[in-house]
């Protein structure tokens, strides 16, 4: 699967943390490059964010709604607890980041990496997934239900007690992930691509007993 990658300019203004000072005529926040400050308690409604680099950055207790994210990557940055629900999130990396219990829900995902994330709890349920890749990444009694897939990988990943309810599973690929305990309706999983490891863990998840 080719992931496009974030097209970012080589040169990026640096740093402010006033969101509203970043922007430029139309609103939108462009060419920027945000690295080690942490972002407290800020709410941020219908906004767009385009060509951006997050590096180091801690957002703490941070709602941005209905946002759009395009060529945007963010490197060993903490966004547990966060929310970001109703965005659109498209050709962005996520590597080294900590989305603990953060809220996607609703969102719309494409050209999309979440690479050696730290995710656990986190919820994604409700969105549409297009050319996603989730890599080494620990999504561990996180939530996937209701979601719409297309060209989506989950690779080398734990999805030990993650949810999948009313999630259609057709196509994606699930590669050397961790499965027990998942939750998944079994009429769900026809046409998932699974190793022969992760076949076997499915049969037991979904009831099934081998015998003989």
């Amino acid at each position: 699967m080719n992931i496009d990658k974030p097209k970012i300019k080589e040169e990026l203004l640096e740093n402010g943390i006033n969101f509203k000072e970043c922007q430029d005529i139309d609103g939108i926040i462009y060419n920027r490059k945000f690295k080690d400050i942490t972002i407290d308690e800020e709410n941020i409604y219908n906004q767009n964010f385009e060509n951006c680099i997050f590096e180091n950055v801690t957002f703490n207790n941070c709602k941005f709604e209905n946002i759009d994210l395009l060529d945007c990557i963010f490197d060993n940055c903490d966004l547990s607890n966060s929310k970001f629900p109703e965005s659109s999130i498209y050709r962005v990396e996520f590597n080294n980041c900590r989305i603990l219990g953060t809220d996607f829900t609703e969102g719309y995902f494409q050209n999309v990496q979440f690479k050696n994330i730290s995710g656990k709890y986190s919820n994604f349920s409700a969105s549409k997934f297009r050319k996603v890749l989730f890599e080494e990444a620990n999504l561990e009694s996180s939530a996937f239900s209701s979601c719409t897939y297309k060209e989506t990988r989950y690779e080398s990943s734990n999805l030990v007690a993650s949810e999948f309810i009313n999630t259609k599973l057709d196509k994606v690929v699930i590669a050397y992930c961790e499965l027990s305990g998942i939750i998944v309706n079994a009429g769900d999983l026809r046409g998932v691509q699974i190793t022969e490891d992760e076949a076997a863990e499915l049969v037991s998840v979904i009831g099934i007993k081998i015998i003989g």
